[in-house]
């Protein structure tokens, strides 16, 4: 339940959160310090001022491209502790736990809860998960040199996995192109991917 998010929140006119990053994936910072899987706004005069904010924002320009102030529609969040008085950071680490944030815990699984250190896991979010056929998926938790076994492997992604193939057996989830990456990076970083892939162990095979 997000109930516990709600209740930090309280009555603050805008909350937001941050990525957290790991060491290891701190050059991601170029995509903004706050991350678009948990965006509140209160219906308050702030909150709308906020809001709208955002929207001239993102009609003036959403694309998936870095520059030094925006990225998609993620990175104007980056300006708003600064405009915002009644901002709220959650601070609740159980909230978008991530790929790029996933290192930082110690997980734990008890009384039928995920634990990060020690807190129970609001929602994660499954960013970078490819479909490779009816049964397989790559996590490419390898990206971030995180190996996929015990409780992220049994209680978190294989979870969702299989309530994703249940609810739409259908669809795929298909393979994107990276499109960050240019010149000899095009070439090195898809290579890199498939070793540590491989030595990592990221593929789930829901029959298993």
């Amino acid at each position: 339940s997000p109930k516990v998010i709600f209740e930090e929140i309280k009555n603050s006119s805008v909350a937001i959160i941050e990525h957290r990053f790991h060491w290891i994936t701190k050059r991601q910072i170029k995509y903004g310090r706050f991350n678009v899987g948990w965006v509140t706004f209160r219906n308050d005069e702030e909150g709308n001022s906020c809001l709208d904010l955002w929207l001239k924002d993102c009609l003036n320009w959403c694309y998936q491209k870095v520059e030094k102030d925006r990225f998609g529609d993620q990175k104007y969040l980056d300006k708003w502790p600064k405009l915002i008085k009644n901002l709220k950071i959650i601070d609740n680490i159980g909230a978008n736990a991530a790929i790029w944030n996933v290192k930082n815990y110690k997980w734990s699984y008890k009384d039928n809860k995920v634990l990060l250190n020690n807190i129970q896991l609001v929602f994660y979010h499954f960013a970078n998960i490819h479909q490779i056929d009816d049964n397989r998926y790559n996590t490419n938790l390898s990206r971030v040199l995180m190996p996929l076994n015990g409780v992220l492997k049994n209680n978190v992604y294989k979870v969702y996995l299989k309530n994703l193939k249940k609810n739409f057996d259908s669809n795929k989830i298909h393979f994107k192109k990276d499109n960050h990456l240019y010149g000899i990076k095009k070439l090195l970083i898809p290579t890199f991917r498939k070793i540590s892939s491989f030595i990592f162990k990221d593929i789930i095979d829901l029959r298993l």
